[in-house]
């Protein structure tokens, strides 16, 4: 009873004290007073940024003032060698730790708080240039002896094949004109860097007999003490900027700081980098809020003179009359004539967009905005011929989506589907500011100031965040108001409910008319009549299906449907006014065309029919049409059989709007059914696997293989993978294929392993598709197989695609990890570079990265080019410690520049073709 009263007494006392922490419970109360009556030590290394002072206080101030002060612990700060802090706190004389990075090893002696702040490993030295992983080959690099950071070095140095000499030092600062491995903390070098990992994150840590202050120590961080770090770390930036940045000044650079009150800037639309914000009514993204953070640091007022979606003629024109200070500019040789240039403050991507039409006259015409780096970038690949310029960005988008231009530069492609579209990286410009000659101080004063900006790639890390959850915003907003619509659409359902009760008697009464009550057209028994007369006719053979127009009647009754059939109906008659129209069902139209060889060009005036329709264009209402070219010798109704075929395959294939039933479309139908009638028992029969040799391109050997999948039919013949795949995922049998060829991988594992030969660093690799990766079953089911014919998961490789990761990316790494808990590795295959993949690598538990054949035909259509590309993927993939398989080699000249630029391993019909007995 004592013992209780006293505990109430003291957390009586400090509760009312201003501040301090309240327990949220009994068994907080008690485990306060447990530890205040203990003399704790708290540890950091002696050389650490931990130590700098800011504004009054160090980071491991704050630590202690949550410790001693908020939770009311008897705390000692102790600081010393790293070797001798991490030795004590294992021995238990020290017990809790400022900062200490998360890692499997140290969990057992150690339990961690959340994360208090991030660290990401550099490579950095003050005076030798570093562009890549390779220029550390045969050189030295000082790390702190018994960190982490060690552990990262010596990752690097075994993946990259690199001979480079350790240095175990106390304290790395004394060495930053060298290579030197350190956090992005502790440095404060913006050149001359390369990053090589991100740590797990820092947190506060205790022995494990002190576990219980871990939920106390979280609810303190979240309360108070996580913002006050996060100012902390941003007070320390600037403290750093400033006193490098104001070191760099001339005499009259400070003379103009201390005099200039302003200096105005204007943007343009460029997607997350730079776009106006509805929200904050002003332009938000990477670039406004990059020149905000630095034009702050320097102390200057920056005025945004933007105006909301300024065409960028009217922006450039703003700065050749002064009516701006600079814009944001990429430096031409032409333009250095008139204006002056800072330094690059970042890359950026200039896209080529086409339409997956081909132009009839073959001549594919790019247009691009006037007077733009784009247009510059443009004149390199492209005669002036077919070159279109633009002064309108909604112009020249409205001539791409009619086809008067075939292709598109731009820099922003996010309003541009993938798949509808060929979206491709055009070139990488450099981003500068542009001013007008007379403002050379100020662009003095701005390139001092890029030199010294620290941590450039979080702030613009932090700016695409901020712009990808205000579009998300939006996105939730327009929902609601959405969902308010269908509140009011639902009570009107009722009434156009029974409004659709009395039409639907009226149209039974009349639906044996000729015409149809509703539109006017040819009714179905005017259709069957006029089928039954005239099979020797020829001409065309037209079936036209609405789409939306379900969800239409879904959403706004049948009475806007009705309204939307009776327009579709005009327009149907207005382009095939002298040829048979007829209504068949609710939104399906068949039509007959005398017009046999000139057929397409009516298709083109149906289309753009639909769009000058105010109703259609407002429903988003558009057709799929599939035509029949008739002959005198097929009958009416197997023609109209025909080109609905055809309308059922535009139906399936969203980027297609039209498509002719040719004699071969007709045949590749009827086989397609015909594969899809035999598939599932063939599977186990027919079905077999193939191996294509794997070699190490640096030795020669044979260091692997993947299983690849075939099909002899008796009545089909040889069905290739492109014809069965697609089929088999359209009727959900992908899965038993792919389960098949998992139980091959490993039955010829088996047999390999029975034969005592020596397979060490040897591993067979077979594909999971994505619809089979989304099944529950797809990690016991290998698991299963491994053990059942008793393999080992080394040696497995599962190769899975990019497409995997646009859905349930936390889903896929979860089951992705459980593989490689069995020793299994994961593979990437057919890499294409995609821009929708390549920011995942660095978080995704994979171990390699196939480069498609694709990426070697892009060096032969334009080697220089190509080469570049490649090469660069490769030092990408290095530096994220992957390893690199090409695939589709085919001579000696691919396979010599694969071997010179690192590549791991290759595939090919050079290297060795399919084979069901590969290895002897």
């Amino acid at each position: 009873m004592k013992k209780i009263l006293l505990i109430f007494l003291i957390s009586f006392s400090f509760a009312f004290s201003k501040d301090v922490y309240k327990p949220r419970n009994n068994f907080e109360m008690e485990t306060l007073e447990r530890f205040r009556k203990e003399n704790l030590i708290l540890g950091d290394k002696t050389y650490s940024f931990t130590s700098d002072v800011v504004n009054g206080e160090s980071f491991n101030d704050i630590i202690y003032d949550l410790l001693k002060n908020y939770l009311g612990l008897n705390v000692e700060m102790r600081l010393d060698d790293w070797r001798d802090i991490i030795s004590d706190f294992e021995k238990e004389k020290i017990h809790i730790l400022t900062n200490f990075t998360q890692t499997s090893e140290r969990q057992s002696f150690t339990t961690f708080s959340k994360k208090v702040f991030d660290e990401h490993l550099y490579i950095t030295s003050k005076k030798k240039p570093i562009n890549s992983i390779r220029d550390l080959d045969n050189n030295k690099v000082y790390v702190v002896e018994g960190s982490i950071y060690e552990e990262f070095l010596d990752v690097i140095i075994n993946n990259n094949d690199l001979k480079i000499e350790k240095i175990l030092v106390d304290n790395v600062a004394k060495y930053e004109d060298e290579f030197v491995l350190e956090s992005n903390l502790d440095n404060s070098i913006e050149k001359n860097k390369i990053l090589i990992g991100n740590i797990p994150g820092s947190s506060i840590a205790v022995i494990n007999a002190y576990s219980d202050l871990i939920p106390i120590i979280n609810n303190a961080l979240n309360e108070r003490y996580s913002d006050r770090v996060n100012k902390w770390f941003e007070d320390r930036r600037y403290l750093i900027f400033k006193e490098n940045f104001e070191k760099s000044l001339s005499i009259a650079e400070k003379a103009y700081l201390k005099d200039v009150k302003e200096v105005s800037v204007a943007y343009e639309e460029l997607g997350e980098m730079s776009y106006f914000s509805t929200k904050k009514m002003r332009y938000e993204g990477v670039i406004p809020v990059l020149l905000r953070t630095l034009f702050e640091r320097i102390g200057i007022v920056l005025d945004d003179k933007s105006k909301a979606k300024e065409e960028w003629n009217s922006i450039f024109n703003r700065l050749k009359i002064a009516k701006v200070d600079f814009i944001v500019l990429s430096k031409t040789k032409e333009r250095e004539e008139e204006y002056i240039f800072t330094k690059k403050i970042f890359d950026l991507n200039i896209y080529k967009v086409n339409c997956l039409k081909d132009p009839p006259d073959g001549r594919k015409r790019v247009g691009v905005i006037k007077d733009t780096r784009q247009e510059d970038i443009l004149r390199r690949y492209y005669l002036e011929q077919d070159i279109v310029t633009y002064d309108n960005y909604n112009k020249m988008i409205k001539d791409f989506e009619t086809h008067k231009i075939y292709s598109i530069v731009i820099i922003n492609p996010e309003d541009f589907e993938i798949g509808k579209y060929i979206v491709e990286i055009l070139d990488t410009v450099p981003v500068n500011l542009g001013l007008k000659k007379k403002n050379v101080i100020l662009r003095d004063i701005l390139n001092k100031a890029i030199d010294n900006s620290l941590y450039k790639d979080e702030i613009i890390e932090r700016a695409k965040f901020e712009s990808r959850r205000e579009k998300l915003e939006k996105l939730e907003s327009e929902r609601k108001r959405y969902s308010q619509i269908l509140g009011i659409v639902i009570f009107t359902f009722l009434i156009i409910f029974i409004q659709s009760y009395r039409l639907m008697k009226e149209e039974n009464k009349n639906k044996e008319l000729l015409k149809d009550d509703l539109t006017g057209l040819l009714s179905r028994r005017v259709f069957n009549d006029f089928c039954d007369k005239n099979n020797d006719i020829e001409g065309s053979i037209l079936v036209l299906d609405l789409n939306n127009f379900k969800k239409i009647n879904d959403l706004y009754g049948h009475q806007l449907g009705d309204e939307v059939i009776i327009e579709a109906s005009k327009c149907l008659e207005s382009i095939f006014l002298k040829d048979k129209v007829f209504r068949i069902s609710g939104d399906e139209f068949y039509i007959y065309s005398y017009e046999k060889y000139e057929i397409e060009e009516k298709l083109w005036n149906l289309k753009e029919a639909f769009k000058s329709s105010r109703l259609l264009r407002r429903l988003g209402v558009s057709f799929s049409l599939g035509y029949y070219i008739k002959d005198e010798k097929t009958l009416l109704k197997e023609a109209f059989k025909n080109a609905d075929l055809a309308m059922y395959f535009v139906k399936k294939n969203k980027h297609l709007w039209y498509k002719e039933a040719t004699s071969d479309f007709i045949k590749g139908t009827e086989r397609k059914e015909l594969i899809k009638k035999s598939l599932e028992d063939a599977i186990e029969s027919q079905f077999f696997a193939v191996y294509q040799p794997k070699l190490n391109l640096k030795n020669n050997t044979l260091e692997g293989a993947e299983t690849l999948a075939r099909w002899e039919n008796p009545e089909l013949g040889n069905v290739p993978p492109v014809e069965f795949i697609g089929i088999a995922e359209e009727i959900n049998l992908i899965y038993k294929i792919d389960y098949k060829m998992a139980e091959e991988t490993i039955k010829k594992i088996r047999e390999i392993l029975d034969k005592d030969i020596s397979i060490k660093d040897f591993r067979i690799s077979f594909n999971i598709s994505p619809e089979t990766f989304r099944r529950d079953d797809i990690v016991s089911n290998i698991e299963n197989l491994l053990e059942t014919y008793d393999v080992d998961g080394k040696y497995l490789e599962i190769e899975i695609t990019e497409s995997m990761f646009i859905n349930d990316v936390k889903d896929i790494i979860a089951k992705l990890s459980s593989l490689k808990n069995k020793n299994i590795r994961i593979s990437i295959d057919d890499f294409t570079a995609g821009y929708s993949t390549t920011g995942l690598l660095a978080t995704l538990p994979i171990d390699t990265v196939k480069f498609d054949r694709s990426l070697i035909l892009a060096m032969i259509e334009d080697e220089k080019k190509g080469k570049a590309i490649y090469v660069g993927l490769i030092k990408m993939m290095k530096s994220l410690n992957l390893k690199i398989v090409s695939e589709g080699i085919e001579n000696e000249k691919e396979l010599e520049f694969l071997r010179e630029n690192g590549v791991d391993y290759g595939q090919g019909f050079y290297l060795g073709k399919p084979t069901k007995d590969f290895y002897n």
